[in-house]
């Protein structure tokens, strides 16, 4: 696991997706979807996300870990470290919507 921290230019941000086993994404309790959890499944990087509803249910569908950002710190441990570990056998998330596929348009 490491920290990349900002990443502003998009060939990067791509890579850094892209070259790891997978992406941890933390969403805050009252976050529904972050852009950071849609760019990691563009980039097929299977997500470990909060489940808040519809948001990453309803995009990642089967293909996510779930984790409860209100769960206690070991229980959220144990299940970061058994999605580090299985990451690189995850099948990738499907790929979001673009912008011009999107139902709101």
């Amino acid at each position: 696991m490491r920290y990349e921290g900002p990443l502003p230019d998009r060939a990067k941000l791509a890579a850094a997706y892209s070259g790891g086993p997978g992406a941890f994404v933390l969403l805050s309790a009252e976050e529904s979807l972050s852009l950071s959890a849609l760019e990691a499944a563009a980039c097929e990087a299977p997500p470990a996300a909060q489940r808040t509803c519809p948001g990453p249910g309803t995009v990642f569908q089967q293909n996510a870990t779930f984790c409860s950002v209100t769960s206690n710190v070991s229980r959220a441990a144990a299940i970061l470290r058994k999605f580090y570990e299985s990451a690189p056998s995850l099948p990738p998330p499907p790929k979001p919507l673009s912008w011009v596929q999107s139902p709101a348009n």
